[in-house]
């Protein structure tokens, strides 16, 4: 998804398409700021100085700005322990109110938040008349072979 953002001109990046999040700008906006968020919350900190969108004005910064993200969280995630992963996470959630959950279940929650923003991305690329990357798992893991 980020090199496919990366190939379109300012205006269709920001053009309104309707949906949840008016462009593909906005959808990739959100869809950063929540894993920052998720990312924050497992590991205990404040999202206090990040419980607004990001302002990143291309797809060139959202990619460093993602890139970053990865790099941190996969040093995170290589380190935790079946133990880990059933332990309780408490956090404040971006309406104010207190929330409790095992840190699996928030992990599984940010993969499905982030497949339902990814088809929407799709659906707005195609709009755009560009042909999107596959994001479904299969294609992944052949990559990774």
């Amino acid at each position: 998804m980020l090199e496919a953002m990366k190939e379109l001109a300012p205006s269709e990046f920001d053009r309104d398409l309707g949906g949840s999040f008016p462009s593909l700008h906005q959808t990739m906006l959100h869809m950063l700021w929540v894993e920052q968020l998720f990312f924050r919350r497992w590991r205990g900190l404040s999202t206090a100085d990040i419980a607004q969108v990001p302002k990143l004005d291309s797809a060139a910064s959202i990619q460093s700005a993602w890139e970053d993200l990865e790099k941190e969280r996969e040093a995170y995630l290589v380190r935790l322990t079946d133990e880990d992963l059933i332990q309780p996470i408490e956090y404040v959630d971006t309406r104010g109110r207190k929330l409790s959950m095992l840190l699996w279940q928030s992990l599984f929650h940010l993969i499905n938040h982030s497949t339902f923003h990814r088809g929407q991305a799709i659906s707005k690329l195609r709009q755009l008349g560009k042909e999107p990357p596959a994001t479904d798992f299969v294609p992944f893991c052949r990559e990774l072979t």
